[in-house]
């Protein structure tokens, strides 16, 4: 292995155009720019490391789903515990249901919780739902989240590889974290 053969001189000078190169694939593979692409341990990890940054204040939204996966919604639940506060929220999805309803029902939701003026409202929506297991249409409401004015925050653990027509550059969500996986089973 290049990294075992010679670790020094792998960290100081081969590995920045390897990181590079495989950056460049995964932008080309969602449609983003090779600058707006890192790497992160996992999805959990990157939607964590995203909503600690925003610098929160009082009067700030924080909205989840409540199919929203349970370390992500534990983080939203414990920025809306600790100061400043900002208040949370949380969408409910019942199922069975559509993708029709769905996106209805999300209209009238941000209808009844419009931006503050001066004040963040950031919303968490997953590509893909962990349990049940459903995809949803994150494009369709990360396009009414921004109308609204919404911060937009796709977990999209589970879409490469799931997803055959992912296009950021489309979509425009302020932050996708996603991962790429190989299972061997």
């Amino acid at each position: 292995m290049q990294v075992e053969a010679n670790p020094d001189l792998f960290h100081r000078l081969e590995f920045q155009p390897l990181l590079i190169d495989v950056r460049r694939r995964i932008a080309q593979l969602i449609g983003a720019d090779v600058d707006e692409v890192v790497f992160v341990y996992n999805a959990s990890m990157g939607v964590n490391t995203v909503l600690r940054n925003f610098e929160w204040e009082k009067g700030d939204t924080l909205i989840a789903f409540n199919t929203t996966y349970q370390s992500v919604h534990e983080t939203v639940r414990y920025l809306g515990d600790i100061n400043p506060h900002p208040t949370v929220k949380e969408i409910e999805l019942l199922f069975p249901t559509t993708h029709k309803d769905i996106v209805a029902n999300f209209k009238d939701f941000v209808a009844a919780n419009p931006t503050v003026e001066g004040k963040k409202t950031v919303i968490v929506i997953d590509s893909i739902i962990s349990n049940p297991g459903v995809k949803l249409p994150w494009k369709e409401l990360v396009n009414i989240s921004k109308e609204a004015g919404y911060w937009t925050v796709v977990d999209a653990a589970h879409s490469i590889g799931q997803e055959t027509d992912i296009n950021l550059s489309e979509s425009l969500p302020d932050f996708w974290i996603s991962v790429c996986l190989i299972s061997y089973n």
